[in-house]
């Protein structure tokens, strides 16, 4: 847990793999790069940073919750149908860049309910 930190790079994570939370909320995180390594992680709550894609957590499978609202997410890219089964809490809005369109994408094409 490092929160209202002002981090804004989490690269040096990568090597910590056994790690299952990440509570990363109210930084100045840019990315999420660092994170794809994480294979075991289940919780990531990166809510209130200046995230713009979350690409980074394609092959992340086990996550069960994810926080990235008020990011500047432009897409959900990273999330796919491995995803489905074990997500059970993604939240994304309000992301004010974030369309609509990509939202209704997500909950049709991979049915990951978009809080």
């Amino acid at each position: 847990v490092v929160t209202h930190h002002k981090i804004i790079f989490i690269e040096e994570l990568k090597n910590l793999q056994n790690l299952k939370s990440l509570f990363l909320f109210n930084n100045q995180i840019k990315n999420l790069e660092g994170i794809e390594t994480l294979k075991n992680l289940e919780q990531l709550y990166v809510q209130c940073n200046q995230i713009e894609s979350i690409r980074s957590i394609e092959k992340l499978i086990n996550l069960k919750e994810v926080y990235v609202n008020q990011n500047r997410l432009l897409s959900l890219e990273g999330l796919t149908e491995q995803h489905s089964d074990k997500l059970t809490n993604f939240f994304c809005k309000p992301n004010d860049l974030l369309k609509q369109k990509e939202i209704i994408r997500v909950e049709r094409e991979l049915g990951i309910l978009c809080r």
